[in-house]
């Protein structure tokens, strides 16, 4: 069996990109839509505050996240989320680490 092509992987990753892992996170995308920036938010015991909207270097409209509480509580997680045209999804997690408050 030969190796997938370099255009094959990048699509798988490209589908990769757009799924969102966990109900939390679909249930997070949907609220941030109607959240003013800096405007609180909770899904379950699950904190967080939507940012400003700006334009991204890919032309998509994007918005930072704070999370906090799931997995764990007291810790804080920014994460950034986009739209598509179509969807709201969470780019790659660009903040390799949390702060703990």
């Amino acid at each position: 069996m030969s190796a997938p092509s370099a255009k094959t992987e990048t699509l798988q990753k490209d589908v990769a990109a757009y799924s969102v892992s966990n109900p939390l996170e679909s249930a997070i995308l949907s609220e941030i839509t109607t959240l003013n920036p800096g405007e609180r938010g909770a899904v379950g015991s699950v904190m967080f505050v939507a940012g400003e909207l700006y334009t991204a270097a890919s032309g998509r409209r994007c918005r930072p996240v704070t999370i906090t509480g799931n997995p764990s509580p007291g810790v804080t997680r920014g994460r950034v989320a986009c739209n598509d045209g179509h969807n709201w999804f969470f780019s790659g997690d660009v903040f390799l680490t949390g702060s703990v408050k």
